[in-house]
Formats: structure tokens, sequence, C-alpha cells
């Protein structure tokens, strides 16, 4: 099965398996409750895409098309209800009632033509979408229950005092995130512009993110994560691009697309020992990034704290 059947399949068990296990910590929580209803809707959306992705025909795939807005719009307001549930936040009067007639009218327009008009298929053999005039309305009103949801979240981190809690809700925010461009990845095809399907992969982040964020009470701080992982990913950058570039400059010189595994090995050890005194100043440079002004005052401690650490003699310390 390829990536485009069996991602959707995966997302659906993994957000079923999440549910579980945040409705089994404390089902008595409303928090949980509510975090439950919209891991198990993004769960119905990701069995939905997978059974419209492996329709047999094009009359199949339009109905679980029409199906599928119905749990991904649920999944974005019980988001916006698990904000308010844990930020304990007072949304503006009305606005809970909008959220109401916007998920029953979703219900209702589900099955004509108003948000989906038509299916077809596009030269790689994958089931798209005509949109109709009121799925952009739509959907961007379900982005922006997310948006006022990350909204509450940003609020309630600058009133905490706690760095547990202040930690946990980067990690809510940052998974978040990573579904909204998810989803906003998957209408570059309505503008012409082909990209590979993220929206599973984005909200396969923030289910698992989120569930993490709300079940363990100590993390590693994201700011660590976060520094560590965009140093890493410079340094892939900076190692894959010369090894694809010199694989290819050897495909093309020697004709053929058959390379001996030593080469690879040895190309790779190559690169290794090249960029190896690279990693400490991608570091350096990430971490300015992160700390700017701090920077040299701490690296500046720490040089202090080794050269302290070296000295036996009292007196002199």
């Amino acid at each position: 099965m390829s990536y485009y059947l069996v991602s959707p399949l995966i997302l659906g068990a993994l957000c079923f398996l999440l549910a579980f296990l945040v409705l089994q910590r404390d089902y008595r929580s409303r928090v949980h409750r509510i975090f439950f209803l919209s891991l198990f809707s993004t769960g119905l959306w990701g069995i939905a895409v997978f059974l419209m992705r492996s329709s047999s025909n094009i009359e199949s795939a339009l109905l679980w098309d029409r199906l599928v807005l119905i749990p991904c719009f649920a999944a974005a307001t019980f988001y916006y209800y698990f904000t308010i549930a844990y930020t304990g936040i007072k949304p503006r009067r009305g606005l809970l009632l909008v959220t109401y007639v916007f998920l029953f009218l979703v219900v209702v327009f589900t099955p004509t033509r108003l948000l989906i008009e038509s299916m077809y298929m596009d030269p790689s053999g994958h089931y798209m979408f005509n949109p109709g005039f009121l799925l952009l309305p739509f959907a961007l009103c379900g982005f922006s229950f997310v948006v006022l949801g990350i909204r509450n979240f940003i609020s309630y981190y600058r009133e905490s005092v706690s760095y547990v809690e202040r930690n946990r809700i980067i990690y809510i925010i940052v998974g978040t995130f990573c579904s909204l461009f998810g989803t906003a990845l998957d209408f570059l095809p309505l503008l012409s512009v082909f990209v590979l399907p993220a929206s599973i992969i984005g909200n396969t982040i923030f289910a698992i993110l989120t569930t993490i964020a709300i079940l363990r009470y100590h993390l590693l701080d994201i700011h660590i994560v976060i520094r560590k992982g965009l140093a890493y990913l410079l340094m892939s950058t900076v190692v894959a691009a010369p090894y694809v570039g010199i694989l290819i400059l050897l495909t093309h010189i020697s004709g053929t697309q058959s390379i001996p595994i030593w080469v690879y090995i040895l190309l790779l050890i190559i690169l290794a020992l090249a960029l190896q005194p690279l990693w400490s100043r991608v570091q350096r440079r990430v971490d300015r990034w992160f700390y700017r002004q701090r920077y040299d005052f701490l690296k500046e401690l720490e040089h202090f704290s080794q050269k302290t650490h070296d000295i036996s003699d009292l007196k002199q310390l």
C-alpha cells in the first residue's frame, strides 16, 4: 500500500488510540472529554480520507470526500472548545452559538454541491475535488476557530507563572501550527500548485504532541527540542546537498544507474569527516539565534565554570 493510501489509515488508528488513552487517564475531567472528541473527530477524518482515496470509482470517492468535511470541521470546533476548557478563558458572547450553527450548517450542506461540487482524477491517479462556492467561507470559518484557540493558549501562556505549564502550552501550540500548515498546503492544488498532501502529517504531529502534553506532567524543554532540531535540520541539509549532487554527477559521468554500494558508504564517511568541524559552527549560529544578546554572557559563564572547575587551590579560587 502506498503512502497516499496508508497515511490517513495510520492517522485514524493513532488518533483512536490516543483518544482512548486520554479518556482512560481521567474521564471525569471536562478537558479530557473535550480533547477526546477532538482526537476522535480527527480519527474519523483520517478513516474517511482513506475510504475516499481507496474508492473504486468517482461516485464513491465523491460521497466519502463530502463526508470527510463533517469530522474535519468538527475537529476544529472541538479544538476551540478544548482551549476554552483548558485555559478557563470565557469566550465572547454569542461565539459558542456561532460554532453550534456552523456545525449544523456543515451537516446540512455536506450532501449538496455547495461545499464539494464534483470529483475528478488527476494525472497521477489521485482523486481531486472541485470546490463548491461555500467551501472557502466554511474553510475560513474552521480555520478561524483554530486561530482563536491558539490565541486563547497564547493569552494563557502569558499569564501563567509556572514553567511546567508554559512549556506544555508551547507543545500544544507547535502541534496546532503543524496541523494548520499541513491543512493549508492541501488547498494549494486548487490554485494549480501541486504538492504532497501534508494535512495528514500535520495532524499526526498535532495529535502526538498535544496528547503527550496533556498526559505527561514533566516534558523536555521545548526550546531545547527546537534549538537542537533546527541544528540537526541545517546539518542534514548541508550533508544531503553535496551527497545527492555527487551521486548525480557520478551517475552522469558513468552513464549508468547502478553504483556499487561501497561508493555510497565511502562517500558518507568522507562527508562525515569533512563536515564534522562545521557542526560546532552551525550549533553556535543556532544558539545565537535563540539566545541573542544573552549568548556572549552564557558563553563567558560556561568558560568561567570550566576554568574554576580546574582550580584546586581554594585561595586562588
